[in-house]
């Protein structure tokens, strides 16, 4: 609600002359939320599969989540870095810079979304490799079919990024 009361002038005068601890927690909380909400992803799959299936599935799902967490750590560090050079552009008024470096981003993030697909597939190929017989196929399937994610992960933390302070309007 606070987002949508604010206008784009209000937000830039609290980034540059507001309480600094104010303005931490209050561009913090979008990212805490995804945080909390990715790490239950792997508590609801464990519970949803050992209900569903045995325990070698959910354990399959449990040894890859590491694996895949990394690349989703990767998109969040590209969204951080989208934030600060939008921030320092828009910290300077330059609007249509702002935009142009926004569509830059995105299509790279799109291009490194894409090819992160056969990097997590040849992972998945690795590493079951090097896992027990009864669940090397299992952590290459589930790698190999969450790799398709990848590339709206990698989306999704640029446009979390971007909208943050809604720049664009």
């Amino acid at each position: 609600m606070i987002f949508k009361t604010q206008s784009n002038e209000e937000r830039r005068e609290m980034i540059l002359n507001g309480k600094v601890i104010n303005t931490l927690l209050f561009l913090s909380i979008p990212t805490l939320l995804v945080g909390i909400i990715q790490a239950l992803i792997p508590l609801s799959d464990s519970l949803f599969l050992n209900r569903l299936t045995n325990v070698q599935v959910a354990s399959s799902v449990t040894f890859s989540q590491p694996i895949l967490n990394v690349m989703i750590a990767l998109s969040q560090g590209l969204g951080v870095a989208t934030l600060v050079m939008l921030g320092r552009l828009y910290g300077k008024g330059r609007m249509l810079a702002v935009k142009e470096t926004m569509l830059q981003i995105f299509v790279f993030s799109f291009i490194i979304g894409i090819l992160i697909i056969p990097v997590c597939v040849f992972s998945a190929f690795i590493i079951s490799k090097y896992t027990t017989i009864e669940i090397r196929d299992n952590v290459y399937i589930y790698i190999s079919i969450y790799s398709l994610v990848m590339l709206f992960v990698f989306l999704a933390a640029i446009y979390n990024s971007s909208k943050k302070c809604n720049w664009t309007a």
